[in-house]
């Protein structure tokens, strides 16, 4: 006698198993394991893994250039340097969240030379937070690493910043449009 047995969960159990899977990667784990700051290593804050004091440290950038994203100190939105009214940059707009300065300095190092995922994270969780209440991008593309310095890196910290952010953002991620095809100079080897 032969007895069917059914393979697939109801859709209703599936929901339910990724809600749970989802809320013990996230919610669970903050009661098991409370958020430390990032920069400092105090108690975390609610919304990022940084502690009041290095949240209140970040240097968000303010007014800028719309065209190259240069502080423009006292301007309006939408100005553009005297640079770029002589020179127009390729870029229609360039948005930047922070100015790289304390905390953010200590940050960005970590993700793209040391493999801080954490890090990286809160990069894109930063930047999704600054550019609420801007135009979306129909999708993020980022530029990918040759495939020389992906064998020494070991990772795309490109990719791995655009992924949360494409997400934070309900865009698509593109990473399929670019492909690098010449070893350049690494960015941290070239003069100002």
């Amino acid at each position: 006698m032969s007895v069917a047995v059914n393979q697939t969960p109801p859709v209703e159990v599936d929901g339910l198993r990724r809600r749970l899977g989802f809320w013990l990667r996230n919610d669970a784990s903050r009661l098991l394991w409370p958020t430390r700051c990032l920069v400092c290593g105090e108690a975390g804050g609610e919304a990022w893994d940084l502690c009041p004091a290095c949240a209140d440290a970040l240097p968000w950038h303010g007014h800028a250039c719309l065209r190259c994203a240069l502080p423009l100190p006292g301007s309006d939105a939408g100005a553009v340097c005297g640079t770029c009214l002589a020179s127009s940059p390729p870029l229609q707009e360039v948005h930047a969240a922070c100015l790289y300065a304390a905390p953010v300095d200590r940050l960005l190092p970590r993700f793209k030379f040391h493999e801080d995922l954490a890090a990286g994270r809160l990069l894109a969780q930063l930047m999704s937070d600054a550019f609420t209440g801007l135009a979306k991008p129909g999708a993020l593309v980022p530029v990918p690493l040759h495939a020389s310095r992906l064998r020494r890196r070991g990772y795309d910290q490109a990719l791995e910043l655009a992924r949360p952010l494409a997400r934070a953002l309900r865009v698509p991620l593109r990473d399929d449009l670019l492909q690098r095809v010449r070893a350049t100079a690494a960015q941290s080897e070239r003069d100002a």
